[in-house]
């Protein structure tokens, strides 16, 4: 098995979602063969590498005033490290709000190069991986960390892309966003034409291919769920959604617990999440027929999926939103498949996590208000669906999210992107 670099905003951990897409994803490898660079200050579980080194914006500022090395290696322990302050968190995610000028002044910082210092290529070389994972993002200084990470250790890499980030950029807004556009595109096809991507859904991949006139390879969210005995059904059903509210997906919500109510369904409809900002939960709280149970740790969350008779994923028919989650696969639909529960999925079938559903037959599919309550009323009066569609939806995971089948395509990829690194240092 090769040795691996990942690097990524996030470190691996359950309760965040691309903490968890990458633990997933790694979950089959030997994490004395994995390390792990990290560029935020979130918590580290030193549990699930070898190895990690931290570096974030923070440390390189500190560095101008205080001659101190930036960057922090982190060693085995059994307890999780904490490297920053709360007070010092919370300013991070204040200050990540996407303005503009802040972008623009975050790439400038990082583009003294003070991080790549001889602790970190000490810790580089002592590593001495194969290949580099880098969980791509919109931050531009990432992709360029990677590619002179790249170069420096002369080994190659590849982009793992769960989010459209290039054809809908965010950073759009007055002068400074048009020049933090410009510049991001500009490196994302530089890193483009030098390493392998991978997409997490087809429509980016078949997108993708288009933009950047290269084959990649598209790996689904692996799920380590256990899948669940059959569940005896009985009315009230039990009907939970658990995850993400935000891109106006709570007003999805609300149509649901709506019709849930209009028609006097025998259906508990119950929103684990764990949003805080007050103008959406205002939204939720005092709507009839939804039960707002607030957040809840991954450990409970199977506890959850378990007694649920029918799991809800759900995306918004607005527009603006439909362009933000185009090509995005939501974490959550890989554990719902795996569970042997059935899934109802409301929202527009152009989207790629409707599109994945639909194709693949493995959801309650209510594509429009009216196919809802059509949808709703009849898994009420006939049960039968709920284990029928359940188990065909485990079908589908067994095959796409599985962590050996998954574990061996990136296997794959890692080999032949070391075959074709050395195939061209033997040409040059």
């Amino acid at each position: 098995m090769y040795k691996v670099l990942v690097i990524s905003h996030n470190a691996m951990d359950k309760n965040t979602n691309n903490g968890r897409t990458l633990l997933e994803l790694f979950s089959g490898f030997d994490k004395n063969n994995l390390a792990q660079l990290v560029l935020h200050p979130n918590k580290i579980n030193p549990e699930y590498c070898s190895t990690t080194f931290q570096i974030t914006e923070i440390d390189i500022l500190k560095n101008f005033f205080r001659k101190k090395r930036v960057g922090n290696l982190i060693e085995n322990c059994d307890e999780e490290v904490v490297n920053h302050s709360e007070n010092t968190a919370s300013l991070y995610r204040k200050g990540s709000k996407k303005k503009s000028s802040y972008v623009l002044c975050r790439n400038l910082i990082w583009d003294t190069k003070k991080w790549f210092n001889k602790k970190l290529k000490n810790w580089l070389k002592e590593f001495n991986p194969d290949v580099i994972f880098f969980f791509a993002g919109g931050s531009t200084f990432s992709l360029k960390l990677t590619m002179k990470i790249s170069k420096f250790l002369n080994i190659p890499y590849v982009s793992f892309w769960t989010d459209d980030y290039y054809l809908n950029n965010e950073n759009l807004n007055g002068f400074f966003g048009l020049i933090n556009n410009h510049i991001y595109k500009k490196q994302v096809r530089k890193l483009m034409k030098k390493g392998e991507y991978i997409s997490l859904t087809d429509l980016m991949l078949e997108k993708y291919d288009k933009v950047f006139s290269k084959q990649g390879n598209c790996i689904y969210t692996t799920s380590s769920m256990k899948s669940f005995e059959n569940k005896i059904h009985k009315l009230p059903l039990t009907m939970s959604f658990l995850g993400n509210i935000s891109f106006d997906r709570y007003k999805s919500l609300i149509d649901i617990a709506d019709c849930i109510c209009e028609n006097q369904l025998p259906i508990t409809f119950n929103l684990y999440t764990a949003e805080k900002r007050e103008w959406i939960l205002n939204n939720v709280l005092d709507v009839k027929c939804l039960n707002y149970c607030g957040q809840v740790e991954y450990d409970k969350v199977k506890e959850i999926i378990c007694e649920s008779d029918i799991l809800v994923h759900v995306e918004n028919f607005g527009k603006d939103t439909i362009k933000e989650v185009k090509y995005s696969l939501s974490t959550k639909i890989a554990d719902s498949l795996s569970s042997n529960r059935c899934l109802l999925a409301y929202g527009p079938d152009e989207v790629a996590s409707m599109d994945y559903l639909i194709k693949n037959n493995c959801a309650i599919i209510a594509p429009s208000k009216q196919e809802l309550e059509e949808k709703l009323k009849q898994l009420v009066n006939n049960t039968e669906i709920l284990d029928e569609k359940a188990n065909f939806a485990l079908k589908i995971a067994e095959c796409n999210h599985n962590p050996a089948n998954n574990q061996a395509k990136i296997n794959q990829i890692f080999e032949q992107m070391i075959v074709n690194s050395v195939k061209c240092s033997k040409e040059k």
